[in-house]
């Protein structure tokens, strides 16, 4: 599957680790465990990809990570970012996402 960027282009990112990590946290906290998740844009095909995830701190969800250039730290469901991270991780299908 692949993301929609400019133009209509298909562009994906290999993610079948972070697939795999994901789905054994899945198994092992549920579907609706919330992680903080890196989302970097590439700006010049005008899409975002999820890079990364990792589990967060009640006290403060976003405050104790680092982002890099061109990233963003977001809340999301382990349900959600799984969904994410197939669709933009190979290139069959055209996916539109909005976050």
């Amino acid at each position: 599957m692949a993301l929609k960027g400019i133009g209509g282009g298909r562009f994906s990112f290999d993610s079948d680790e972070l697939i795999a990590e994901l789905k054994m946290d899945i198994a092992e906290f549920g579907k609706d465990e919330v992680f903080a998740v890196w989302l970097r844009k590439y700006p010049e095909y005008g899409v975002e990809f999820i890079v990364n995830y990792d589990f967060i701190c009640d006290d403060d969800p976003l405050g104790e990570f680092d982002k890099g250039e061109n990233e963003r730290i977001v809340l999301m469901s382990g349900e959600k970012a799984l969904d994410y991270m197939q669709k933009q991780s190979k290139p069959i299908e055209l996916y539109e996402i909005e976050i």
